[in-house]
Formats: structure tokens, C-alpha cells, sequence
């Protein structure tokens, strides 16, 4: 005779409770071993996204810059992220200002990995702002840092509601599929928030990622680079 669910589990129990201290332990690791570890898995997963959704929920960037101008110490990022948060973060219980590094090292897993980072958070539109050494190639292609120009909106609108008139020189897509050539980044050259943070200007480019959608924080966050704080 065939046993419903509900006798077999109630069998189960009995036959658990049957047994004894070490005997029992052993019987319910041999037979539930797997069980228990999914169950165990399943409550830290959901006890962690219940935290960082819920209860303490990571702030959202207000603003993100993809730092591709060299290799700078973590502190280095960390103070240009403070320096641009008063102008940025609106709301200090939720918000934040991110900068991350995105480097080439000469090392080809290395920069690979780097390309595809910056390609992918591009797609998700999680960058605003890149901070970039101009890169020209032997065959005359221009790339921002890791990132070729074609990546990079016309700053100009940009530069024009902030009121900036930059002193240094422009940067301009070479990609021939847009209409007509755009300047896509721009000197740091006559910025004052650089050197207010002893940071050199020097080869270093600010343009904004295709994909951002934050214009606003991203003219405020002109603003603040070249008038400084």
C-alpha cells in the first residue's frame, strides 16, 4: 500500500525521534546533510538581501567617475569623491559620490578585463564622468584612458550650462559613423579643484560617458572641477 506525503514525513519524524542523543544526530547529518546546507544558504541569502535592501540599503551613487588618468592611491579617489560630494549629494541619508579606477597596466589579461569593466557598467549606466589621459595609437586611433572617444557624449552643452570657458584644448571624436565631429573631453588645464587637491593636470582629460543620465549632477560636478571648493 502506497503512503500519502503526509504519513511518509510523519514516519520520518517518529523514526527520528525514536532515536538517541549521537545516533540521531548522525542519522538526520546522513540523510539531510544536503537539506540542511541549502536551507542554511537560502536563509544567509535572503537575511543579506533583506539587509542591503531593506535595512541598511548602500547609498545610490549620485554621481560615478571612472578614473582613467593613471594609477592614484584609493585615499587619492576617496578625496576627490569628498571634494565633489557637497556640490552633488542632495540627499546625505541615500546618496553618495563614487570614483573608481579604470587603468591600464601593460599586462593584457590585466587591461582586457579593465576594457570589458568599463564597456559593461557603461551598458548599465552607472558612470558619468571620466578623468583620462588622451591616448594616441600609432595609427592615429584616440582613446580616453581605456575607453576609445566614440564612448563619450559632446561636452559642449555641458560645459555651456556649467558656464565654463575651458583654457586648455579639446579632444574630438574620431569615430566617422557621427555627423559631424564633436569635442568629447577637454583639458583639466585652468581647473582650480585639482591643484586645490594637489593633483596634477597635466594630459589629464574630463569627458562625460555616453551612457550617464545624471546631466545635472554632472554640471554641477564641471562646476565644482574647475572652480574648486
Amino acid at each position: 500500500m502506497n503512503m500519502t506525503v503526509k504519513e511518509r514525513l510523519k514516519a520520518e519524524w517518529q523514526k527520528i525521534m525514536s532515536l538517541k542523543g549521537k545516533t540521531r544526530r548522525e542519522y538526520i547529518w546522513d540523510y539531510y546533510r544536503f537539506h540542511i546546507i541549502a536551507t542554511a544558504f537560502v536563509v544567509i541569502m535572503g537575511g543579506s538581501l533583506i539587509n542591503d535592501t531593506i535595512i541598511n540599503p548602500r547609498p545610490r551613487s549620485a554621481l560615478t567617475i571612472a578614473w582613467m588618468a593613471g594609477f592614484e592611491l584609493h585615499e587619492t579617489m576617496d578625496l576627490i569623491s569628498e571634494s565633489l560630494y557637497p556640490t552633488i549629494v542632495y540627499d546625505p541619508s541615500s546618496e553618495t559620490v563614487d570614483a573608481l579606477m579604470f587603468n591600464l597596466s601593460g599586462d593584457p589579461q590585466h587591461d582586457s578585463a579593465q576594457m570589458q569593466r568599463f564597456a559593461a557598467m557603461t551598458a548599465a549606466r552607472e558612470l558619468d564622468i571620466a578623468i583620462a589621459h588622451l591616448i594616441v595609437h600609432d595609427d592615429g586611433f584616440q582613446a580616453l584612458g581605456i575607453a576609445p572617444t566614440m564612448m563619450f557624449k559632446n561636452i559642449m552643452p555641458f560645459l555651456q550650462a556649467a558656464g565654463i570657458e575651458p583654457q586648455g584644448g579639446f579632444v574630438y571624436c574620431d569615430n566617422e559613423e557621427r555627423e559631424s565631429i564633436e569635442a568629447v573631453a577637454v583639458s583639466m588645464e585652468g581647473s582650480r579643484l585639482f591643484p586645490e587637491l594637489g593633483l596634477t593636470t597635466e594630459n589629464r582629460y574630463v569627458a562625460i560617458v555616453a551612457s550617464s543620465q545624471r546631466d545635472e549632477a554632472v554640471i554641477d560636478a564641471l562646476r565644482a572641477i574647475w572652480e574648486g571648493t
